[in-house]
């Protein structure tokens, strides 16, 4: 286990939650950083290399697990209007991807299939479909 775990064991083993809950904030304070510095790093590499380089095949861009619903919903919306109000499970997936995002899971349609159920304005028509509800979204 790294340093911040043995941290929080301390603190919590002395009962201070907001100790805790500081050293958790921490932890997703550098995760940002980090997310933020990689991408920065990522574009600069890709400028240097110059106008030839090329996305190779695979590299996506990892979408944050706060954001990641609404990217969905986003690009079931536009499938949705584009196909008389429905949207599958598997063109979500394709748009997202060819957007160059990855979802972050393995299992990408029971995600995206997730969201859309728990959204307001979206209705199950059929394992895999689902039908953007007027006036909802």
């Amino acid at each position: 286990m790294g340093k911040h775990f043995d941290s929080v064991l301390k603190l919590l083993a002395e009962n201070d939650l907001d100790g805790a809950q500081g050293e958790l904030d921490k932890i997703d304070s550098e995760i940002e950083e980090l997310e933020k510095d990689r991408e920065l790093i990522d574009d600069m590499i890709e400028h240097k290399r110059g106008p030839k380089a090329k996305l190779k095949a695979g590299k996506l861009r990892r979408v944050p697990d706060g954001e990641r619903s609404g990217l969905i919903k986003k690009y079931a919306s536009e499938i949705a209007k584009a196909n008389s109000g429905k949207a599958s499970i598997v063109d979500v997936e394709k748009a997202i991807v060819a957007s160059g995002y990855d979802l972050g899971t393995k299992i990408p349609g029971t995600v995206i299939a997730n969201v859309l159920i728990k959204a307001d304005g979206w209705q199950r028509v059929e394992k895999g479909l689902y039908r953007l509800v007027e006036g909802k979204t």
